[in-house]
């Protein structure tokens, strides 16, 4: 005979429904939410094994349909943190809930039948067997994949935690954030799998205070940066300047006072060749002679360097630039000769208003 008082039991395995495609917590077994919409069991015997039955494949099915997620490694990718949080969320509820139905179910007579159920054959005793050694293999695969993400975790905050302090410069931000995110994921892994949440947090406060430090010194070095000392104040090249500046294609936009970095105007000469191949000869020797013409370009210019202080077109600081400027005598014939022009640019440090 099939002992009823199974049946809050049977009813019990709705906790299996209610993790599928959820985050929160099952509800218990016994409470009236989970009863109302599943089966029933009736005083006969024959019921009570259809419906023990049907619970063991809803139990095969979680199990097999909620796999133990493998441990994931940085660089993460967008999500792929929540995700990997939720499918082993899921997994493990589904392994708790099986385990704690499984052993009374194995206690009821369900005989042994010919074939599996994949051919068909209802369950019986050995498949109660076969999904209590599958639970137990899944819970300690959960174990390993907690612990082996824990740990990896674990590692990179302790190499992080040494790197962190040696971050300056223009890709401090960008670093910062990426050690902000990776704690802030190993913060998750730990509240998700019950780890120590002390060590990610402790890592948070710790970067939260480098980032403060290196933003005072910033403030600070921001503060105290000025416009070097002229090398020079020859007016014509102030001129010069002023002409590249104000030339809309360059677009540099507004600007503050020119300074001269170079005392002098340096002479430079560069020549570049090009070959043009009109005719190939191949003889019966095999030897291969080219004809064609050469170009040489001969490039003659004077140079000067001056830094300025450049409106940045996005926001209202300003920037300090570095400009070469050139007067070519000669060169190709697309070069510009005998006129001021500029060459290299380059967006420097950022610098206030007021030291200038």
């Amino acid at each position: 005979m099939i002992d009823h008082k199974l049946q809050p039991l049977i009813l019990g395995t709705a906790l299996l429904l209610a993790v599928s495609g959820t985050s929160r917590a099952a509800p218990s077994p016994s409470s009236p939410q989970d009863t109302q919409n599943i089966m029933t069991v009736q005083a006969d015997d024959t019921q009570a094994l259809v419906d023990i039955r049907a619970a063991l494949a809803k139990i095969d099915k979680g199990l097999q349909s909620r796999p133990v997620p493998r441990p994931i490694y940085p660089p993460f990718e967008e999500g792929q943190i929540e995700t990997w949080i939720k499918d082993a969320a899921l997994a493990r509820r589904t392994i708790v809930a099986s385990q704690k139905f499984l052993p009374t179910f194995a206690k009821v007579d369900l005989g042994r039948n010919a074939g599996t159920v994949s051919q068909g054959a209802p369950y019986d005793n050995s498949d109660v067997q076969r999904l209590q050694r599958f639970a137990d293999a899944q819970k300690r695969a959960s174990d390993k994949s907690y612990a082996t993400m824990a740990q990896a975790m674990s590692d990179g905050l302790n190499g992080y935690q040494t790197e962190m302090q040696y971050y300056k410069g223009p890709t401090a931000a960008e670093n910062f954030a990426r050690l902000r995110a990776y704690g802030e994921a190993a913060l998750a892994i730990a509240d998700a799998t019950d780890g120590d949440a002390a060590k990610p947090k402790a890592f948070l406060r710790s970067l939260a205070g480098y980032e403060r430090k290196l933003a005072d010194a910033e403030k600070k070095a921001l503060e105290n940066f000025k416009l070097p000392a002229a090398k020079s104040k020859d007016r014509a090249r102030l001129k010069a300047a002023k002409s590249i500046l104000d030339t809309k294609k360059y677009g540099f936009g507004d600007y503050g006072p020119i300074v001269l970095t170079t005392k002098d105007i340096a002479a430079r000469e560069r020549k570049d060749k090009e070959i043009n191949v009109e005719d190939v000869d191949v003889s019966l020797g095999g030897d291969i002679t080219w004809s064609g013409t050469e170009t040489v370009w001969t490039y003659k210019w004077d140079e000067f360097k001056f830094v300025v202080p450049i409106k940045d077109h996005d926001s209202d600081d300003w920037y300090m630039w570095t400009i070469t400027a050139k007067k070519f005598s000669s060169g190709g014939d697309k070069t510009p000769i005998g006129k001021w022009v500029s060459g290299k640019s380059h967006k420097g440090s950022q610098i206030l208003r007021s030291n200038f």
